[in-house]
C-alpha cells in the first residue's frame, strides 16, 4: 500500500475514489480520527477479473493489497442475528492459517472486512465489539481501555451495502475504515490482538463466523 491505498480484487460493490491520504509511516503513533476534509482513502477496488467468492449474495474479493503485498482470503462467512443476515465478513492474511491463535497473535499484515446486509447504529456496533472484547481479552482491557473507548466512539453507523474494515500493519497499528475512508488509526500490537480476538478468540461474537474465517485459504 502506498499513500495509504489498498487495492483489492473483485468488489462487493463499487466505491467512489477519493483523495489518498498519508502513508502509514507518516502517521503519528496516537489514535487519530480524521476530519471530513482530510478523510484518508484506504481502499480502492482493483482488477475486476480476479476471482471472487460469493457469500450470501456478496462477492468477496479473493485478495486485497496492503502496502504493495497481496493478502489472500483466509476465509469468509455470514454473521446472522436471530433470523436476520447481518453482515458478510472476510479475513485476509499474509500467511493463511486454520489456527485462531496464529491468526490473532502472528506478527503479519491482516485485514478483516465486513459488508453489511442490514443497517446498524453506532450503539449496536459498539455493543457487539465491547462484548467480544470482554469475552476474549478481559486480561488486557485495563491497559487498553483508552484506546478501546476511542474506537467505540469512532465506529460509524452503517447502512445496508456499506463496508467496515480493520487493517493491521506490523509496527504501524490498526486502521479502521468505513467505505474505504479512514475513521481512526490505533497503535499497538496489543490492541490489534485484542480486537481480532473479538471474532477469532475462544468466545467469539459468532462461533459460526469464526469457523468460516479460519479456512486457511481453502
Amino acid at each position: 500500500m502506498r499513500g495509504g491505498v489498498a487495492h483489492r480484487g473483485s468488489p462487493a460493490r463499487p466505491l467512489t475514489r477519493g483523495e489518498a491520504g498519508p502513508s502509514f509511516s507518516t502517521m503519528r503513533h496516537t489514535c487519530r480520527p480524521w476530519g471530513r476534509g482530510v478523510a484518508l482513502l484506504l481502499v480502492l477496488w482493483g482488477t475486476a477479473g480476479l476471482a471472487a467468492h460469493r457469500v450470501a449474495g456478496v462477492e468477496v474479493p479473493s485478495s486485497v493489497e496492503v502496502e504493495g503485498e497481496q493478502l489472500p482470503l483466509n476465509g469468509a462467512g455470514l454473521a446472522r442475528r436471530f433470523v436476520f443476515d447481518v453482515h458478510v465478513t472476510g479475513l485476509y492474511m499474509e500467511e493463511p492459517t486454520r489456527s485462531a491463535r496464529e491468526a490473532i497473535r502472528s506478527e503479519q499484515k491482516k485485514h478483516l472486512e465486513f459488508w453489511f446486509k442490514r443497517g446498524l447504529s453506532n450503539a449496536q456496533l459498539s455493543h457487539a465489539v465491547r462484548v467480544g472484547l470482554r469475552q476474549n481479552a478481559r486480561g488486557s482491557l485495563g491497559e487498553l481501555s483508552e484506546r478501546i473507548e476511542q474506537l467505540l466512539q469512532a465506529l460509524p453507523a452503517v447502512r445496508a451495502g456499506e463496508s467496515l474494515a480493520m487493517t493491521y500493519v506490523p509496527g504501524e497499528g490498526t486502521v479502521i475504515s468505513h467505505n474505504g475512508r479512514t475513521v481512526l488509526t490505533v497503535p499497538g500490537k496489543d490492541f490489534a490482538d485484542a480486537l481480532f480476538s473479538a471474532w477469532l478468540g475462544p468466545r467469539p461474537i459468532s462461533s459460526g463466523l469464526k469457523a468460516a474465517l479460519l479456512k486457511g485459504g481453502d
